[in-house]
């Protein structure tokens, strides 16, 4: 099978698909209230020092994902159980993008078809994509997310008149503990999530620059998330953003481009949708590289059928409903955070042991 190659700025893209994916569609750490910025940034600087491991991870196996290399550091068992929870892990995640995408269409446009229909057309979307393979995503991204960037600078600009700077006042009302537990919860959702492309950078053009990638991608997309939750703060304001299952959806009903370009909003779901429907297929990939690791078949594409069927199902059964979903990005946190931030240390130190043990043999 022909080896497939993610050139530098398509990992740059990923990256960004991950991040913004259905974080523009939902909010979380909204403990934080006008200080969620505060949250935002915080979490921001707390990422940077994973991504410096995630790197160091993929440089020192070059041309090894994160199930390869978590077996040559641990062994065989310990190696193969920690990559079956990993797996466990991006294909709940993968599930809940599915289910996060579903409620959003069937809230705001059909509200009276099934959601499994809509989870239906988005799986064979996405399975599409992974018989394309990731290089082909990776270029399908650079396309999609120029669109995205243009749409959120058009509404940005086009919210100007209507923003009410006032909202972000006071600062600090309710102390430091509700902006620490917001900065935990932007953590683990989403800048946390990026360590699945541990799954995906072995196939990265140079090695070397696996740093820059996370980086870059991190600092972009970081950066139109909290422009956009500034945006969302200065047109709607607390308590209102708090009764809100779609924040950014909503703001964008409320906006138009002069008497000519209406109903702005349509044009938002697109991309939002888009943006979700990235996520999903990045999740897709890793639960299939991680099962064809398992069972060292020749290719990972053909685990993406029975995997994408089994995360709608999961999707479907996860919540009763939208209220449900919104609190499960509370208990979230708590089951990402030993996947992004304590396994990853974890394997670096054995990985460091085992590279150096090598080197003296």
């Amino acid at each position: 099978m022909k080896k497939e190659i993610i050139p530098t700025k398509n990992g740059i893209f990923l990256v960004m698909s991950l991040i913004l994916g259905t974080t523009l569609t939902l909010v979380g750490g909204g403990e934080a209230k006008q200080d969620m910025w505060i949250s935002i940034l915080m979490s921001f600087f707390l990422v940077i020092p994973m991504l410096f491991i995630y790197s160091r991870i993929l440089s020192m196996f070059p041309g090894k994902n994160l199930y390869e290399i978590s077996e040559i550091a641990l062994g065989k068992i310990l190696g193969n159980i920690l990559n079956i929870l990993y797996i466990s892990y991006f294909f709940f995640l993968g599930s809940l993008v599915l289910r996060n995408i579903t409620e959003f269409v069937q809230i705001v446009s059909f509200p009276e078809t099934p959601q499994y229909f809509s989870a239906l057309c988005l799986i064979l979307l996405s399975f599409y994509m992974v018989k394309c393979g990731i290089e082909v995503f990776g270029r399908w991204t650079r396309l999609m997310i120029p669109f995205l960037l243009f749409l959120i600078l058009l509404i940005t600009v086009s919210s100007f008149p209507k923003l009410k700077f006032e909202n972000i006042l006071p600062v600090l009302y309710d102390g430091w503990k509700p902006i620490l537990h917001s900065t935990f919860v932007i953590f683990t959702f989403p800048f946390g999530e990026t360590v699945i492309f541990l799954t995906l950078f072995h196939t990265l053009e140079d090695n070397k620059k696996s740093f820059k990638v996370f980086f870059t991608g991190i600092i972009v997309s970081g950066a139109l998330v909290l422009i956009i939750n500034l945006r969302n703060i200065f047109l709607l304001g607390f308590p209102n953003l708090s009764d809100i299952y779609f924040p950014t959806y909503y703001a964008n009903t409320l906006l138009s481009v002069g008497n000519f370009f209406q109903r702005i909003e349509i044009v938002s779901a697109i991309g939002l949708m888009l943006s979700g429907l990235a996520k999903f297929c990045i999740c897709l990939f890793a639960v299939s590289i991680g099962i064809n690791h398992l069972f060292k078949h020749s290719s990972y594409k053909v685990f993406a059928v029975p995997i994408s069927i089994l995360m709608g199902i999961f999707a479907m059964a996860v919540y009763q409903n939208s209220m449900e979903m919104i609190e499960g990005i509370q208990t979230y946190k708590y089951i990402a955070l030993p996947f992004q931030a304590v396994f990853p240390p974890i394997i670096l130190f054995f990985a460091w042991r085992k590279k150096r043990a090598m080197s003296k043999t």
